[in-house]
């Protein structure tokens, strides 16, 4: 989100069907044409979960991989698929999670989710390093905010923002307004 309204370029997810409920009130601020100037090297900002080497590139195309920290990110994926998983439209996914969640405590379910997945996020981060692609550390960004973008974009090639801009979008995708436009967007 704060790439796509730094640069002024459009923002999709190419894994999801578009902004999930809780994220349509950010709407107006991932389709570009803002005030500030927008970047002439960049047409639009995809976001995927999928390998760098399996997303389709152009020559000119850049690419900067967010990494985050394992801990964090098998904790946040296993409670993103029990969720999402109940409420799925695949029969054997409300399934399995059903199945899982009577037979296994909780504190196993996680611990075999997270063996499975740190090995899949290893793969993933290797496959990226080996490629030498521009990385940005997902805690940094929460740390710093926009700041934490701005060596990683030079480094693409893309010109540095002025002041304002990181200012506004520091703002707009403040914990407490993503919180808030949650709530608008999803109140359940």
């Amino acid at each position: 989100y704060l790439l796509s309204y730094i640069l002024n370029r459009p923002y999709f997810d190419i894994d999801g069907a578009g902004l999930p409920p809780e994220r349509l009130p950010l709407a107006p601020l991932l389709k570009g044409g803002h005030e500030h100037v927008a970047s002439d090297r960049v047409d639009w900002v995809l976001k995927t979960h999928a390998e760098p080497r399996h997303v389709p590139m152009r020559p000119g195309d850049s690419l900067l991989y967010v990494v985050r920290d394992p801990r964090d990110a098998m904790t946040s994926w296993f409670h993103f698929v029990e969720v999402k998983w109940r409420q799925a439209p695949q029969w054997w996914r409300r399934l399995a999670i059903r199945v899982a969640a009577r037979t296994m405590p909780r504190r196993l379910r996680l611990s075999a989710f997270v063996r499975w997945a740190s090995a899949e996020w290893l793969i993933q981060v290797s496959h990226a390093r080996a490629e030498s692609r521009v990385f940005a550390r997902y805690e940094d960004v929460l740390e710093r905010g926009p700041r934490a973008l701005l060596a990683p974009l030079e480094t693409l090639g893309l010109a540095r923002p002025p002041v304002n801009v990181v200012e506004l979008a520091e703002g707009a995708f403040s914990f407490k307004n993503m919180q808030a436009a949650a709530l608008q967007g999803d109140p359940t």
